[in-house]
């Protein structure tokens, strides 16, 4: 398991939960959400600015090829 820190760009809907529902959509690509915070909101654009760490499974130690292999 590790962590990592990601920032999405949201686009505000209508009411809080429609806003939550889109946050968990972005962040579900890049793992499970430990903790976000919308950082910075732009009206004209109606986007939010979303940092979060999430949760990722660790990557599988890759191997050498002809690890193991006779010639």
């Amino acid at each position: 398991m590790q962590l990592q820190l990601v920032a999405v760009e949201v686009a505000l809907g209508e009411g809080t939960e429609a806003l939550q529902r889109a946050i968990a959509l972005a962040l579900q690509i890049y793992g499970e959400p430990l903790r976000w915070a919308i950082t910075a909101v732009d009206s004209d654009r109606r986007v939010a600015q979303v940092e979060a760490v999430v949760i990722v499974a660790a990557a599988p130690l890759c191997q050498e090829s002809g690890v193991g292999e006779r010639g």
